[in-house]
């Protein structure tokens, strides 16, 4: 499937690639062991809203022993 049957417009505008960094930068912040995934919704070309997936409240994180 190419990028374009699904809608998805390419551009080079540096603001994408600024809000790109941002979020690579905010996934750093999970806790989660095996994925550091974050997002952002932005509105009117400015960030609304961020998340990061952490573990739930009073799970903790097990060391791996291999």
């Amino acid at each position: 499937m190419k990028i374009e049957e699904i809608g998805i417009k390419i551009t080079k505008d540096s603001k994408y690639l600024e809000w790109l960094k941002e979020c690579y930068i905010y996934s750093k912040k999970s806790n989660h062991p095996s994925t550091h995934n974050a997002a952002l919704l932005i509105k009117n070309n400015k960030i609304v809203l961020s998340g990061v997936n952490v573990l739930p409240p009073g799970v903790k994180e097990k060391k791996r022993t291999f």
